[in-house]
């Protein structure tokens, strides 16, 4: 009987131990504030070549899947992105 009680005390204060550690040796963080040089959009260049994905219409708009996931990305991050035409 007191084996089994001694077990579930050492286990009770290692539990309490590790947590105890846990909260002490956190690490908090938060996002850095930006300055007003850094709030200004990047811009990101991006290599593009006409395929079904990413082309120019004969209206000469910018169209296709990956040219669209990449307009939602810039919504998230900022950026301004740069095509420059590749072969």
């Amino acid at each position: 009987m007191y084996k089994s009680r001694k077990k579930s005390d050492v286990l009770f204060a290692g539990i309490f131990v590790i947590l105890g550690m846990w909260m002490i040796l956190s690490v908090h963080c938060r996002a850095a504030e930006k300055n007003n040089d850094e709030k200004q959009s990047q811009i990101v260049r991006i290599g593009s070549f006409e395929d079904t994905f990413d082309y120019i219409d004969k209206n000469g708009v910018r169209r296709g899947y990956g040219y669209e996931l990449l307009q939602a990305l810039s919504g998230y991050t900022g950026w301004k992105f740069e095509y420059v035409k590749c072969d």
